[in-house]
């Protein structure tokens, strides 16, 4: 079975990470965990967003509503991942980002979590993820890494 972490993000953030460009996210330690990321959009709205958030994207809460891989982590650096890089943070770099075709309402959790084998199903279940024709990491069959 496939080894996956999910980490909760608050609102807009998360939309910013599955909807649009947010290729970082920052965090107050770093990780060496490498690999598949659920994204889970949390309950919660954070108030200091950097970049205005986009009214089109659908703004879900307490659901997984896609995946990336998280590739690497490093401590923020003067002007470094501008636009989205918090400083004073570890920025953990995301790559492959593919949104759900349908968000999975779950509970999520503080840091990195490890989510259950029905989790996981009912996302690998999910074989048509969102498509976005101008991102080219979009992919058109099934979430990355998540293939049985």
């Amino acid at each position: 079975m496939t080894t996956a972490r999910a980490l909760t993000v608050r609102q807009p953030y998360a939309d910013a990470i599955v909807y649009g460009p947010k290729r970082i996210e920052n965090r107050p330690r770093p990780t060496k965990y490498r690999g598949l990321l659920l994204i889970h959009a949390g309950l919660v709205t954070y108030r200091g967003l950097l970049p205005p958030a986009n009214p089109d994207w659908p703004d879900e809460r307490g659901a997984i509503i896609g995946t990336a891989q998280l590739v690497g982590c490093h401590r923020a650096t003067e002007g470094c991942c501008l636009e989205w890089g918090f400083r004073d943070s570890w920025h953990w770099e995301l790559a492959d980002v593919l949104a759900l075709a349908a968000p999975l309402s779950v509970r999520g959790a503080l840091g990195l979590w490890t989510p259950s084998e029905d989790i996981l199903r009912a996302i690998r279940q999910q074989r048509c993820p969102m498509r976005d024709e101008s991102r080219s990491d979009s992919r058109p069959d099934t979430a990355r890494g998540l293939e049985p």
